[in-house]
């Protein structure tokens, strides 16, 4: 049954959302390469660097806070696979539910996996055509990288090359691996393995639990939650929470959803998105999702590195679960923060504006691509565009050494004089050059891949299924 148009405008604000969180992906590692900063707050010295920097400061670490972004992108994924599925069970239509699950399943394998084997083979020819090459030399030059992340690897010969590419591809898409990899062709497409298995782990409990009553449903979700929790599954933490807020914009209404509720031992809640005759709850309603807004980006803001040592975060780093403390710390309040936020925006409409616009809708469309392509273009076009701009500006000096006895070479080392704000200045000029540079292939990719997938995919299902 087809939605209404105010609805589908409504819930055009998740698209929006999505847009933005893989703008700040893309920020955040175009930033982190050059500048340990990127990944600590405001106000902590733990390595005799100053980090007192006004991009540190919460709320404002967020227009790059990438890895903050990815909880965000699990939440949202788990809210949007979960919300038809949920609709049909609580209107006790069983069988559009199983539908939709079984063309969710069929599907998301590929709708993941084929892009992501489409772009990583587009890093593949151009590889092999000496297109990382200059790139390469420029990261083991020891003074414009802060942090050499994962780069692709040149074999000395096509075949070796291959099978190189063919172990990737192979080690990839094993979904029975749990364990998170970065690959050499594109470190960032780690989180599509996790997000295929959290995906099917939510398909797997919204079958499980379509015919409970609600609040049985809600229950023993939490429950599983819990256990997910406890094994540091923070993928399926994020996804399982995404279907619980699911289920409680559902119960209130708040899309203007006209499913019936499913049979509940609890007493119904009633619709909080409703126009009210009492103005003062409304106001009271929309003050505090405004609060848990502002609660959730704080949370969300949680540094990647050093939050024990960060002002405003050492208390809340006590309370980290004890799985999360041994595994990642920074996930357990950046997962908090987005499924906090992702609530309290969807449950407040003026809070849902800046999504709807056409820069955030537009971002939104071409967010998987843009996921995509991003992560090479900035490690060759990127690497050799920053080089260049600090050339020009002074930053680097060359001084003569002994390379072996008798032989005099010449090394790169950073210019002591060069000012912080002459670095942030050529990060601004490279950064200016690299966006709409990705944005473009985004949008070709998008256009000539990622949508053609979509089709692709849909098409299988109709051959598959006899439709």
């Amino acid at each position: 049954e087809a939605e209404a148009p105010e609805q589908l405008h409504n819930l055009a604000t998740l698209d929006g959302i999505r847009g933005f969180a893989c703008f700040f992906v893309f920020n955040f590692h175009y930033l982190f390469t050059y500048t340990p900063t990127s990944s600590r707050g405001y106000g902590i010295d733990p390595s005799g660097q100053t980090n007192a920097y006004f991009h540190q400061l919460p709320f404002v670490r967020l227009l790059y806070a990438g890895r903050a972004m990815v909880s965000v992108f699990f939440v949202l994924s788990g809210y949007v696979l979960s919300r038809k599925p949920l609709s049909a069970a609580r209107s006790g239509h069983y069988d559009a539910q199983l539908q939709s699950l079984s063309s969710s399943i069929f599907r998301r394998g590929l709708r993941l996996f084929l892009p992501t084997i489409i772009s990583t083979f587009m890093v593949f020819l151009a590889l092999r055509a000496g297109g990382f090459i200059k790139a390469t030399s420029i990261a083991a030059d020891g003074v414009t990288l802060s942090f050499v992340e994962h780069h692709p690897l040149m074999y000395p010969t096509l075949r070796e090359q291959w099978w190189d590419y063919w172990r990737f591809v192979s080690m990839y898409v094993d979904f029975t691996n749990f364990n998170e990899w970065y690959n050499l062709y594109d470190p960032h497409v780690w989180t599509i393995p996790l997000e295929f298995r959290a995906s099917i782990v939510l398909f797997v409990t919204l079958i499980a639990l379509s015919r409970a009553k609600t609040a049985w449903r809600l229950g023993l979700l939490c429950a599983f939650i819990s256990f997910c929790i406890r094994w540091s599954r923070f993928e399926c933490v994020l996804f399982l929470s995404g279907m619980l807020i699911s289920e409680i914009d559902l119960i209130n209404n708040t899309w203007g959803s006209k499913s019936t509720p499913s049979p509940s031992i609890l007493p119904t809640i009633a619709p909080i998105s409703k126009p009210s005759a009492n103005w003062p709850a409304r106001l009271g309603h929309a003050t505090i999702h405004q609060l848990l807004l502002v609660l959730g980006l704080f949370l969300l803001s949680y540094p990647d590195d050093y939050g024990a040592y960060t002002p405003g975060f050492m208390t809340l780093s006590t309370w980290i679960p004890k799985p999360y403390i041994s595994d990642v710390q920074y996930r357990w309040w950046q997962s908090v923060g987005a499924i906090i936020s992702l609530y309290a925006i969807n449950n407040t409409p003026a809070l849902r504006r800046p999504f709807v616009t056409p820069l955030a809708q537009y971002l939104g469309k071409i967010s998987y691509a843009f996921y995509l392509v991003h992560g090479p273009i900035l490690h060759s076009l990127g690497y050799i565009v920053m080089r260049r701009i600090w050339e020009k500006m002074g930053r680097y000096q060359q001084l003569p050494y002994e390379a072996a006895p008798g032989v005099v070479g010449v090394k790169l080392v950073a210019n002591p004089e060069f000012s912080d704000a002459a670095f942030a200045w050529g990060l601004f000029l490279g950064w200016c050059v690299v966006l709409p540079v990705s944005i473009w292939a985004a949008d070709l990719f998008w256009r000539f891949v990622d949508i053609p997938v979509v089709r692709f995919a849909r098409r299988c299902e109709n051959l598959v299924m006899g439709k």
